[in-house]
């Protein structure tokens, strides 16, 4: 799992690194990566998803990156969603 560096503040009010940010979601320590903090979330996300062939899972469109990252706009790539009555719900984006 791959979070944006703003993913702590929302969690603990401060920046968590992967190790932090796995124990907090009490996962193994190898299975989360975190934005380094400073660095922009988009571009390190996008690049990270395109070499390991990741879904993304966001509610952010990416129209400004789908032309240096043409897979964003292949079927089941990008998934939107959240947590409706305490289920996580995602849905492919259809508006791409």
């Amino acid at each position: 799992m791959l979070f944006d560096a703003n993913a702590g503040y929302l969690l603990e009010d401060c920046y968590l690194h992967d190790e932090a940010f796995a124990k907090r979601l009490k996962l193994p320590k190898e299975q989360v990566k975190v934005v380094p903090k400073g660095q922009p979330a988009d571009p390190f996300i996008l690049n990270f998803a395109d070499h390991a062939k990741a879904i993304v899972v966001s509610r952010d469109k990416f129209r400004d990156w789908r032309e240096e990252f043409p897979y964003l706009s292949e079927p089941g790539r990008v998934l939107s969603g959240g947590y409706e009555m305490d289920r996580l719900n995602l849905k492919p984006q259809i508006d791409v």
